[in-house]
């Protein structure tokens, strides 16, 4: 009954995405003009999904459940997509739901942890983005190796162990995010597995820590341990090659790590007050501000310490402390990856731990009597009922790119990529005016915004400014030459005024840069027929490629 409930509530907050269709953010790139898509599963396309890095990623399997979506869907049919988004994170909280039951043989805190990884409102971004498959697909196969880990520690049998180990790399071959998996593995082993426990037992029948056990228990994992570090470093390679990586000149050290102490605190206050969740959020203008860092590095450094000398007692707290801590590692901005600051998304497996500390330490520290009897299951409900409202209103945001960024920007007007977005949408609508107005703002927050460039460019060129475009499309690539779509457009603006020869250099220039684009090709093709004096203006149909993939 708890199972068919956590499926109701999940299907409550995410069956209106089966109406939606595809977002301006990435998607039309990422997904609709990549030709490997376009034939479903095929030998061909099976080979490419595990051998390129596009997009800024590696991740076959991925690649490999889009194409099943377009076999099984067809082209441009987005209610697919959804589709098999809300299976995937419903599964996902059936197997947290499992494995939490499994571990800890507790029924209704097992359920509530599930159900509030499956309705608060910071799990909108993972499910509702069709782009964000990854991290559904990769949760999937992590929660796999958990409960078949969870096996072996109970059985020691060592095709458990092994089975942990496939649905592991299985899972970095959908998203390299859960590279910490074997971190959380030594964390369930010290809770609820009690295998980091010698055979004494103190006054209240515990047995005592054995760092001698825990040693071995490091040992044990090292198939694990070298699949995360094939992991990071795969991530790395692919998220350098798509230039997302921001350098230490970009960002030194120093202002990375304030970033992620406070990054840390407000992702606290966002999953107890999960309000002005937005798509994108830009670093504040003027850095970090100090007094957030030294408020953050205290709370949470006393948070850590009081979970630690309560560990004994309250092992739970300390596991979801640091699984809430350790998770969060890869995507907390130490590698800053893309220009975004923190993102709802990165929480899809951090917020778990929060939810077991709470989940296990109100039944613990509530006395007994009605207060525990009614007070707690009234409170969960009441909060889930909330989160269940505020996250439903927040998938509707998904309905719409232009109601998507707008809404971004009525949260917070400084993100240059929430207006260049924006533009981007409103020119897919044929609102030029507005996008170019978007356009110059993205541009005044941000000099550097080559991508910026490149929309306005397009915008003008659909306005008949066309040495105006050309302008910024040469502005772009002096920021950037390796913008692919800024050597494209530009090479088909130079076409268009029958300058061959630079459009050439320009269009062989893009091509090497994505020669998988069937837009580029197209321009090649008009080329080599010799139509450069027919009219071929750059393709406004087409959504121009987005930022690297902010992710990892």
């Amino acid at each position: 009954m708890l199972a068919f409930l956590l499926v109701g509530m999940t299907l409550f907050v995410y069956s209106l995405t089966l109406r939606f269709g595809f977002v301006c953010i990435d998607e039309p790139t990422y997904l609709m003009s990549n030709p490997r898509l376009w034939d479903g599963l095929t030998v061909d396309n099976v080979r490419w999904a595990f051998t390129p890095t596009f997009f800024s990623n590696w991740h076959p399997l991925t690649w490999l459940s889009y194409m099943l979506d377009m076999q099984l869907f067809g082209y441009g049919d987005a209610s697919g997509f959804h589709l098999t988004n809300v299976a995937l994170h419903t599964a996902n909280v059936l197997l947290l739901f499992g494995a939490l039951r499994l571990m800890t043989g507790s029924l209704w805190q097992s359920a509530f942890v599930a159900a509030v990884f499956a309705v608060h409102p910071l799990r909108v971004e993972s499910v509702a983005w069709v782009s964000e498959r990854k991290d559904v697909l990769s949760t999937l196969f992590g929660f796999l190796a958990v409960i078949a880990y969870a096996r072996y520690a109970q059985l020691g049998r060592k095709t458990w162990f092994g089975a942990a180990w496939v649905a592991f790399a299985l899972s970095l071959m959908a998203k390299q995010t859960l590279v910490t998996l074997p971190f959380v593995f030594l964390l369930l082993d010290y809770w609820p597995l009690a295998r980091l426990e010698s055979s004494a037992s103190d006054e209240l029948g515990r047995g005592s820590f054995s760092w001698k056990t825990a040693c071995r228990l490091v040992i044990e994992k090292w198939p694990f341990f070298l699949l995360t570090i094939a992991g990071c470093i795969i991530a790395v390679i692919a998220q350098h090659r798509g230039g997302a990586i921001a350098s230490l000149a970009h960002m030194p050290v120093s202002e990375r790590l304030q970033n992620v102490v406070v990054v840390y605190g407000l992702y606290l206050v966002k999953t107890v007050w999960p309000s002005g969740l937005v798509i994108f959020y830009p670093f504040p203008p003027g850095g970090v501000p100090l007094r957030e860092v030294l408020f953050w590095t205290a709370a949470l450094s006393a948070i850590t310490i009081a979970a630690i000398r309560h560990a004994r007692r309250h092992p739970y707290v300390l596991v979801g402390w640091l699984w809430y801590l350790g998770t969060l590692v890869p995507v907390s901005g130490i590698v800053q990856i893309g220009p975004q600051r923190m993102a709802d998304r990165y929480m899809y497996v951090p917020g778990i731990g929060l939810a077991i500390a709470v989940a296990w330490l109100m039944p613990a520290i509530v006395p007994a009597g009605a207060w525990r009897r009614w007070g707690i299951p009234v409170t969960a409900v009441a909060a889930l009922v909330a989160c269940m409202v505020v996250a439903r209103r927040q998938t509707t945001w998904w309905a719409d790119s232009v109601l998507l960024l707008e809404r971004s920007l009525d949260v917070d007007s400084s993100s240059a990529v929430a207006h260049q977005r924006l533009g981007v949408a409103l020119a897919q609508q044929r609102r030029f005016d507005e996008a170019v107005s978007h356009y110059e703002e993205a541009l005044r927050l941000d000099p550097g915004a080559f991508w910026a460039h490149d929309s306005l460019g397009n915008a003008l060129i659909s306005q008949g400014k066309t040495d105006q475009a050309i302008e910024h499309f040469e502005a772009a690539l002096r920021i950037a030459p390796g913008y692919a779509s800024a050597h494209y457009n530009l090479g088909m603006t130079l076409l268009h005024q029958g300058d061959a020869d630079a459009a050439r250099e320009h269009l062989q220039a893009a091509a090497r840069l994505e020669p998988d684009n069937v837009v580029i090709q197209r321009g090649f093709a008009r080329l080599t027929m010799e139509q450069q004096h027919s009219p071929a203006a750059p393709d406004d149909a087409r959504t121009r490629p987005a930022l690297p993939e902010d992710d990892r």
